[in-house]
């Protein structure tokens, strides 16, 4: 498989100091070069299946599910072949499930992670979301350019350095 960083360095380069135009570059250079795609893409694949294969096979379950009566009250049956409507309930089992499959953390689906490892991700998240809201809080919403313009790195390390502490002396 083709390596990804070879690919992104020559973006960088190409593109000195304009992220957006090395986006570009590396997507462009990705899509160009199938096993650059597989590879880029591979950690995705098992969730993705999973997913698209759990729809499949309920649609396959719903649809060979026999006809059965409506209900006494309006005294009407449902006709063989007419697609079943699942309850709610049903409904939100299959939302459950989904989540737990395609919810990914560290690379693996939800379900198959312990209590510790998703609290562990979530802090990290929660600590990421506190930094960026301290970087950018003196900064108009209208201002489009890239952070790397508006603020310092000093700026960037005192921001994460409060957001780890806010998170240690708070309950989040």
């Amino acid at each position: 498989m083709t390596e990804l960083l070879p690919l992104a360095r020559k973006a960088i380069e190409d593109n000195p100091g304009d992220w957006y135009g090395a986006m570009r570059a590396f997507t462009l250079a990705v899509w160009s070069d199938l096993d650059a795609a597989r590879s880029a893409f591979s950690r995705w694949n098992e969730p993705v299946a999973r997913e698209w294969l759990t729809r499949a096979s309920q649609e396959r379950h719903e649809r060979q599910r026999p006809a059965r009566e409506v209900g006494a009250r309006d005294n009407t049956t449902a006709f063989v072949g007419a697609p079943l409507t699942p309850s709610r309930d049903a409904v939100a089992a299959i939302a459950r499930r989904s989540l737990l499959d395609t919810f990914v953390i560290a690379g693996q689906p939800l379900g198959d992670v312990s209590a510790a490892t998703a609290r562990t991700w979530a802090d990290a998240r929660r600590r990421d979301a506190r930094f960026i809201a301290i970087l950018t809080a003196g900064i108009q919403s209208d201002d489009h350019r890239a952070l790397r313009h508006v603020v310092t790195v000093e700026d960037a390390e005192r921001a994460m350095k409060l957001a780890a502490e806010k998170g240690r002396n708070t309950d989040d």
